[in-house]
Parts: structure tokens; C-alpha cells; sequence
């Protein structure tokens, strides 16, 4: 009886983990989710890549767009072109804020559209 009762109680672990191993990959399969990072190092920072991240905020409360994660980054190591922003891993170089805000809408505009029937 002990190691039955045991048994239920592994299985069930095994599923939390299941459970938990898919909600944390659900991210990868969420077709409108963008997640955004902006290089805020030294040089970024000299030709205001806080003013982009500051833009993309507003932008993402202005138009509700909840599946929109904006993050800055220390560096991408790509410094000759700056400043920089990661859409979903790809870099674009040489933005500033009104670019940025265009490059989004434009990329979740197409990400909407190449999903439906």
C-alpha cells in the first residue's frame, strides 16, 4: 500500500513537470509574442538607445500590445553599428526611436498575418 501511494505521488510530480517544462516554452509557441531587447551599453547609450526602449514602452501601452516584452541589455556585440535592438534573436543596427517603432509595427503587423487561414 506504501508503494503504491508513493507511486501516485512520483507519477503526479512527473506531471507538475510536464506541466511547468510546457508553461515555460509556451513563449516559442505564442505566434504574437515579440520579445524585444535594447542595447543600453556605453555607445548605444551615447546615441540614445534609452530613448528607443522608452519609445517601444509607450508604443506597447498606447496600442495594448500584451505580448510584447521589451528588455535592455547591457551589450549585442555588434558596437560598429549603433545603437541596436533584438526582435525575436534577429539584430537590427543603426535605429533610433521613430525606426524602432516603425521596424515593431511592421514586424508584428507581419507576424499577424502570415499565421491566418
Amino acid at each position: 500500500m506504501f508503494f503504491k501511494k508513493y507511486t501516485k505521488t512520483a507519477v503526479s510530480v512527473d506531471f507538475i513537470l510536464k506541466i511547468v517544462i510546457i508553461t515555460k516554452t509556451y513563449w516559442f509557441v505564442n505566434l504574437n509574442f515579440m520579445k524585444i531587447k535594447v542595447c543600453c551599453w556605453s555607445t548605444c547609450k551615447s546615441k540614445f538607445s534609452e530613448y528607443i526602449a522608452l519609445r517601444l514602452e509607450n508604443d506597447k501601452l498606447k496600442l495594448e500590445l500584451g505580448d510584447l516584452e521589451i528588455e535592455k541589455v547591457l551589450c549585442m556585440w555588434k558596437c560598429e553599428n549603433w545603437p541596436n535592438i533584438s526582435i525575436n534573436w534577429n539584430i537590427f543596427s543603426k535605429q533610433n526611436p521613430i525606426k524602432a517603432s516603425q521596424l515593431v509595427l511592421k514586424k508584428l503587423k507581419n507576424e499577424n498575418t502570415k499565421y491566418k487561414n
